[in-house]
């Protein structure tokens, strides 16, 4: 049985989705040199070490999963978590 709580998460959920989807590839790297240079502040004097694939957005297919909007991926493109995130920056 739901609850009002999980109404709430459910609902929060799917306005990060939506806000997520909105955003531009700009605000997206905006978003992602931000959290590189709260780690690692000399990090845009360096080269990146890596070349991540952009996939636009109209590319991929949507289901829903608890209602809430979910993209399905290409299988060959490479999942960036949190923990990942966390390495990418720990490395020199």
């Amino acid at each position: 049985m739901a609850t009002d709580y999980d109404a709430s998460v459910e609902k929060a959920a799917a306005a990060d989705g939506r806000d997520d989807a909105a955003m531009s590839p700009e605000e997206r790297l905006k978003i992602l040199i931000g959290l590189r240079g709260s780690r690692h502040p000399d990090a845009a004097q360096q080269s990146l070490a890596r070349v991540s694939r952009t996939v636009e957005l109209t590319e991929l297919s949507t289901r829903k999963v608890n209602e809430v909007p979910v993209f399905d991926v290409p299988d060959d493109l490479p999942m960036l978590t949190t923990a990942g995130m966390q390495e990418l920056l720990d490395e020199e």
